[in-house]
């Protein structure tokens, strides 16, 4: 594994594509994907498109950004929702 900075660039995190549990983001398909520790559990911020997703118990699913008050990315996240949301108003 290497370090490398996440999206805001702070602090260093660990790139986890390659050797991780997630291969690629499930929306966008991009492999840019970093571990992100909230303080309780690990999720994976796609770095291609900002969405944030957990793996656990055999499946994988979004992350709700609100529940990640420990997170430094949560800014990011809850950027994306809200993109989704509107997005999905206009459909």
């Amino acid at each position: 594994m290497t370090a490398s900075t996440g999206m805001t660039g702070s602090a260093a995190v660990t790139r986890s594509a390659a050797q991780g549990p997630l291969a690629e983001c499930p929306t966008c398909g991009s492999t840019r994907l970093v571990a992100v520790n909230t303080g309780d559990e690990t999720n994976f911020l796609c770095e291609g498109c900002g969405r944030c997703w957990h793996v656990g118990m055999g499946r994988v699913s979004r992350v709700d950004p609100l529940s990640c008050g420990g997170c430094l990315h949560r800014e990011v996240c809850l950027a994306r929702v809200r993109d989704d949301e509107e997005a999905a108003a206009l459909e």
